[in-house]
């Protein structure tokens, strides 16, 4: 008989579930997957559930740390994936095609340059970005 569909699967010394932060309903209650594994594995739920191996889909206990908001945020800085370390792409992108703009290219040009859909919200975002600051 194959797997159960939910069933972390066996990846070097990590648990992976499908999806990162996966969800699951432990006794009636929502919630993820990772956390969940800690809270049958030790009895009790902290603020936050930290992953030691920095894979959000893992859900071994042995890789699951109690932390809090403040040690979360220490280790995410500190691993380079803060928002304030690691500068946004569409802003990255935003400016790109503020220029591209400026040098005549049309905004149907400038989605296919960056690899965006014309129609999407990034355009028409840059559209009104540039309309508002001419």
């Amino acid at each position: 008989m194959g797997r159960r569909r939910h069933e972390p699967v066996k990846v070097g010394d990590c648990l992976l579930t499908r999806r990162p932060y996966q969800r699951t309903v432990h006794e009636g209650v929502r919630m993820k997957a990772h956390r969940r594994a800690f809270l049958i594995h030790n009895g009790y739920l902290p603020e936050v559930v930290q992953h030691s191996c920095d894979n959000p889909r893992c859900v071994n206990p042995e890789h699951l740390i109690a932390g809090d908001f403040a040690s979360n945020n220490q280790d995410r800085a500190k691993k380079g994936r803060s928002a304030k370390v690691v500068p946004s792409r569409r802003k990255f992108c935003r400016d790109k095609a503020v220029r591209l703009y400026r040098y005549g290219f049309s905004f149907k040009a400038i989605a296919e340059l960056l690899g965006v859909s014309y129609g999407g919200s990034f355009v028409r975002d840059v559209r009104r970005g540039i309309v508002s600051s001419d």
